[in-house]
């Protein structure tokens, strides 16, 4: 498979930007990072190559005081490409009170040449942190005689923020979807009368790997599965009564317990993670005539808390809400 960068990526009009950064080659820094060693190699193999001396003492200006530079597009961009492959089935029943089917879908996506928006921070971690170097993110800010980032201006940024190809990502998971709808008086045979109508869709997602290397050499490897967000499983149940004109429609929610961050340690976050969360949703219609329908729904029907500590929208965090309408078509 292949992503073509878009016109945003390739064509964004050049704006001012004003950024402070973390320099990586700083002296209080230099043995820091993902790969302290790679991050140091880098950092003296340039001073050398610049002839500059003063790196076990260096104090980098870009800390504490903003450089001029641009955010713009890129287009030297190249496509994306990801090895991607799927299995799956599919099985439908008959005259099961209806028809059930179920679709069970494998996937597997390594995304290489991922194009991501560098910032300043972003740039310069990526060029010294590499043990393969990055000359597509070392070219896009500029360093003085002294060492220092320069300060910038109009005609001659200091950096030239924005989108390069650098990083991957892999997935990997399954989803599953299942429905099954049927006249409610195939149940009883005795009755005749129309009882209404029953649906059920059932849409389940487990993901199984989500990891993400902006400098695509996995030294920055950032696993983001079981993460808030992106838990480990979740699924969505969807039931609908429908009898002639009234319709009721109940959507239960899950996901499952989550990690704020899989790369914090208690050091970082106390709370480390949040627990499984169970949201239900009722919505109740009714159609007057053709033209004319009223809708009542209720959101976070039992009004369950999001989990704490979490702030995130990923879960409800107003609690049972209402609202109503009506809908006219002519």
């Amino acid at each position: 498979a292949i992503r073509s960068p878009s016109l945003v990526e390739l064509n964004l009009p050049s704006s001012d930007s004003f950024a402070t950064a973390a320099d990586p080659c700083d002296s209080t820094l230099i043995n820091s990072g993902a790969v302290p060693a790679i991050r140091r190699a880098n950092c003296v193999a340039e001073a050398t190559a610049r002839g500059f001396a003063g790196l076990p003492a260096f104090i980098s200006n870009v800390r504490f005081s903003t450089v001029r530079g641009v955010n713009l597009g890129n287009s030297d961009l190249t496509n994306e490409i990801a090895d991607s492959f799927t299995y799956g089935f599919v099985f439908q029943g008959r005259n099961l009170f209806g028809k059930p089917s179920i679709a069970v879908d494998y996937v597997n996506i390594k995304l290489t040449n991922s194009i991501e928006n560098f910032g300043l921070v972003a740039l310069m971690n990526s060029c010294y942190d590499n043990p393969l170097g990055n000359t597509a993110a070392c070219a896009r800010f500029i360093r003085g005689p002294d060492f220092q980032i320069v300060l910038g201006s109009v005609t001659d940024p200091a950096f030239r923020a924005g989108f390069i190809n650098a990083g991957f990502r892999n997935f990997d998971g399954i989803n599953v979807t299942f429905d099954w709808g049927f006249d409610i008086n195939k149940l009883a045979t005795e009755y005749t009368a129309d009882l209404g109508k029953i649906d059920f869709r059932f849409v389940y997602s487990y993901v199984d790997t989500l990891e993400v290397s902006v400098l695509g050499t996995g030294t920055d490897l950032d696993i983001q599965d079981s993460e808030v967000s992106r838990p480990t499983s979740e699924f969505q149940l969807t039931t609908t009564y429908k009898y002639k004109k009234a319709t009721a429609n109940l959507v239960w929610a899950h996901q499952s317990a989550a990690f704020f961050d899989r790369q914090f340690s208690l050091e970082n976050r106390e709370q480390q993670k949040v627990e499984a969360y169970d949201l239900f949703n009722l919505a109740l219609s009714y159609d007057i005539n053709d033209n004319f329908t009223v809708r009542f729904i209720t959101n976070n029907l039992f009004d369950v808390e999001a989990p704490f500590p979490s702030a995130s929208f990923a879960y409800d965090q107003f609690g049972r809400s209402y609202s109503f309408g009506v809908r006219a078509t002519f």
